[in-house]
């Protein structure tokens, strides 16, 4: 699954041009993409013409093993572009050199410079960008790179999808924030988190007993660890809370109660339990906090709005009362929720964090980072706070999904992202040891995401390898540990993870594990994955390089004419697939059947290429 720099190059400039042909052709749906001559012949400064969205792009391809990619290498093609008559929309220099950031921006100041005045923009793809590509379209990538390892099926539209569900996001109707994978939906935002587990509890009293008063210290403690089940154990200890003798016991003991169910994602149990911890001291401050988010948590957002407006009449100067206030706020969709709060309680936790949610909702990520890092340096992070941090960290890094794919994040973006998963590390300790499943899936799955996107693979499947026997389905976990598995040709590993049927894992994940099976020649499993697959309601894009992969998969097996029925059942069924019908042109080649692949050439503009040159680059094994 991991967008890298590992994958191999292509050998030769010339597979290098004909990868870049048939991977734009493909990114972009145009079928229609030219090759201009091949190399070594004059180009005018562009090797490939294409269309998308409307718009003209040339490509000029670099394929660089030992000599640099500079500035000077960009001015130079310009300048033969301008001069030959040719006219595009946008210019890409797509490069096997590694990522430069000072290059960027000089391309970037380059290419406004020349709109300006008239002239077409400029970009470059590095390798690390055309690997994210290959990575999306593995179809192109198994034809061009050596080795290439089993790969994610899924498409820009997806990721944005099911990532985007997966670090908190909330629908513009209700504002539910949606736990990472573990589908908890509760009726509030991550700005009023932080405060559910721990600063809603009221104060020891004076007159509590103390052992009592010790016993849920202890509880409080332990909830702030985020470890319910310990709570759970504390609380029992105590017995029947209507027992004990003081008031505020009991208050505190329904209070941490409700805390503990919440953290288990039983929303509406522990709104109830709000409820009950506030009827028993109405008129204190943390009391009527617990009554407004009791009626929160009921899917009753007005009714808490007018306890929260009549309690800050009584409590102006409280951060609890105008933290929860800026929540009810969103939720109910005021335009500003933060209006009316006094200047001097801005800069305390409470209110940060609620206005960070806020940011975040509003698509102003790099204010609700800031906001959740003025947080962290008022006090010691709780497992709230940490959780919203890296949530909000992931979705400043997905707003822009394609791009945070192929490793397109700024520094800052990067920065926000590591400070996130260090607030988890070590994992033995701080995910580990986490007692809520849902909450444990949730920042599993975003942590692994995390290190996905800043490339730390070996974190990533650390953490996998640690969590996956308690989280069996979860899809970001599944797909590292395929990634990991197909790397190492573990075919025992890939057929353990349908040890509990095809049928319960996540699609993107089971296609992942289809093309893993198809790229190690493993027939059986790639069926089952398969066969799972074509049973699912998914539509034509997310089938059509399932179909072509087991065209492949017969090739590697040495069944050629198998896979040319396969292939050619294929273009039938998806007569517009440009890639499908490339591999059955080079298919009918190879396989000395060139009158065949002739009559198909037209409809596809494919460059030759010999059996003996693209074996060399074909990673789906197909043999001479």
């Amino acid at each position: 699954m991991a967008v890298t720099n590992e994958l191999k190059l292509p050998p030769t400039e010339d597979l290098f041009e004909e990868m870049c042909l048939h991977l734009y052709g493909a990114e972009w749906k145009d079928p229609g993409i030219n090759r201009l001559g091949s190399t070594g012949q004059t180009q005018k400064g562009l090797d490939l013409m294409g269309t998308a969205h409307g718009k003209e792009i040339g490509v000029q391809c670099k394929h660089y093993v030992r000599s640099d990619f500079t500035m000077a290498t960009v001015r130079k093609d310009l300048a033969k572009f301008d001069q030959s008559g040719l006219v595009v929309n946008l210019v890409i220099f797509a490069t096997t050199a590694p990522n430069k950031a000072a290059l960027v921006f000089e391309v970037r100041t380059l290419s406004a410079e020349r709109v300006a005045v008239g002239k077409c923009a400029v970009s470059v793809h590095f390798w690390s960008e055309l690997s994210a590509l290959l990575r999306k379209h593995p179809e192109v990538a198994r034809q061009y790179i050596p080795d290439f390892p089993g790969s994610t099926l899924q498409q820009t539209r997806d990721l944005a999808e099911t990532t985007l569900l997966a670090v908190q996001r909330e629908s513009s109707e209700n504002a539910t924030m949606r736990q990472q994978i573990g589908e908890m939906h509760v009726q509030f935002s991550p700005g009023v988190f932080r405060s559910l587990v721990t600063e809603a509890l009221p104060a020891v009293a004076s007159s509590e007993n103390p052992m009592v008063a010790r016993q849920l210290d202890l509880a409080h403690e332990k909830l702030k660890l985020g470890r319910p089940d310990d709570v759970h154990e504390a609380l029992q200890l105590l017995g029947d809370p209507e027992q004990l003798k003081e008031l505020h016991s009991r208050f505190r003991w329904h209070s941490l109660n409700a805390a503990r169910l919440l953290l288990t994602g039983q929303q509406a149990q522990a709104g109830r339990e709000y409820l009950k911890a506030a009827a028993l001291q109405p008129e204190a401050e943390k009391a009527l906090r617990n009554k407004a988010l009791g009626y929160l948590l009921l899917e009753n957002p007005e009714e808490a709005a007018a306890v929260l407006n009549d309690a800050l009449k009584t409590h102006p100067e409280s951060t609890l009362l105008w933290g929860l206030h800026i929540a009810v706020g969103r939720v109910r969709g005021v335009t500003d929720p933060s209006a009316g709060v006094p200047a001097h309680l801005v800069n305390t936790v409470d209110v940060l964090f609620a206005l960070g949610g806020v940011k975040s909702r509003q698509g102003h990520h790099e204010e609700a980072v800031d906001l959740m890092d003025r947080c962290l340096a008022l006090e010691t992070p709780t497992l709230e706070v940490r959780r919203a941090y890296l949530a909000t960290a992931l979705g400043w890094a997905l707003s822009d999904p394609a791009g945070a794919e192929m490793g397109q994040l700024t520094p800052k973006q990067r920065e926000t992202l590591r400070v996130g998963t260090s607030l988890f590390e070590p994992i033995e300790t701080q995910v580990l040891l986490l007692q809520s499943k849902d909450v444990s899936r949730e920042v599993s799955s975003n942590l692994a995401f995390a290190y996905h996107l800043l490339e730390e693979l070996q974190k990533a499947r650390h953490l996998t390898r640690a969590v996956l026997p308690r989280h069996p389905h979860t899809e970001t976990l599944l797909r590292v540990r395929i990634d990991e598995l197909s790397l190492e040709g573990n075919v025992t590993g890939l057929k353990a993870m349908l040890a509990d049927g095809a049928a319960v894992l996540p699609s993107l994940a089971l296609a992942e594990l289809a093309e893993a099976a198809s790229v190690l020649g493993d027939a059986n499993l790639f069926e089952e994955a398969a066969r799972e697959l074509r049973s699912r309601d998914l539509d034509e894009r997310q089938l059509q390089p399932v179909s072509l992969l087991g065209s492949r998969l017969q090739w590697k097996l040495g069944n050629r004419d198998t896979a040319l029925e396969l292939a050619k059942a294929h273009v039938v069924e998806y007569p517009n697939h440009v890639l499908g019908r490339a591999a059955l042109i080079r298919m009918l080649s190879w396989s000395g059947r060139d009158v065949e692949a002739a009559l198909e050439m037209p409809r596809v503009d494919l460059a030759p290429v010999s059996q003996d040159t693209a074996y060399t680059q074909c990673s789906a094994g197909c043999s001479s």
